[in-house]
């Protein structure tokens, strides 16, 4: 997320503490991280369901894997040539030639 490299950017080499409910909720960045820790389970506590426990985490990782490895299936296949079905006639030569192009004139 754009936003979370940016606020880890601004504050660097100060730790950053992050709520992920819904992509970016709220961030804790103080420079001390006692109060940083305070303030972000204070966030918790009154939004008990933005909480991630350990287990949430391990699922959201497998999840993220998953949709990482089908994106890049379909970026292979898309580059890839084989997935572009070629015209070729029946002695195996390519019927469509780069040299006949329509050519538009500017005054049409």
């Amino acid at each position: 997320n754009r936003n979370v490299r940016e606020k880890i950017l601004q504050n660097y080499p100060k730790p950053v503490l992050f709520c992920f409910n819904g992509g970016f909720c709220t961030y804790q960045c103080s420079g001390d991280e006692e109060v940083d820790q305070a303030r972000i389970n204070l966030h918790f506590a009154k939004n008990p369901d933005h909480r991630i426990t350990r287990e949430q985490l391990d699922t959201l990782k497998d999840l993220s894997r998953q949709k990482k490895s089908l994106r890049d299936e379909r970026r292979s296949r898309s580059m890839s040539s084989s997935a572009v079905p070629k015209l070729t006639g029946a002695n195996g030569v390519s019927m469509v030639s780069p040299i006949h192009r329509r050519s538009v004139s500017p005054l049409a």
